[in-house]
């Protein structure tokens, strides 16, 4: 009995102090700057804006990659250009079908958005 109070204490405490996470209903756009290849940095702009239309300011953004089966998996900073603006250099390591996800955060609000891009040799 002892030991279900201590654990529910546990879980209680964890709760309470766990960072919520609310869904910043961010718009994301993203596109790459350069013809896609492998091997090669590829610059893609992230263009961010919140509910209202105006550019996101005080967030991160970052963007991760992985081919459709699941491997390949990497994770890219993408850093603040401007507000609203930044950007993200990934190196795809291998020719194939790729899916880019961007991650934005800002406090305690986050959104995220997929593409799926086709990267030749």
């Amino acid at each position: 009995m002892v030991n279900v109070k201590v654990a529910l204490l546990l879980l209680c405490s964890l709760t309470l102090f766990a960072q919520r996470v609310h869904n910043g209903n961010f718009t994301i756009r993203f596109e790459p700057t350069a013809i896609l290849q492998s091997k090669a940095p590829i610059p893609f702009q992230i263009h961010v804006t919140d509910p209202d239309h105006h550019p996101v300011i005080g967030a991160t953004a970052e963007m991760d990659i992985e081919m459709t089966d699941h491997t390949h998996a990497q994770s890219f900073k993408a850093p603040y250009i401007s507000p609203g603006l930044f950007m993200a250099k990934p190196i795809f390591p291998v020719p194939g079908h790729w899916n880019v996800e961007v991650v934005v955060r800002r406090s305690d609000q986050e959104s995220d958005v997929s593409l799926d891009f086709n990267v030749p040799e």
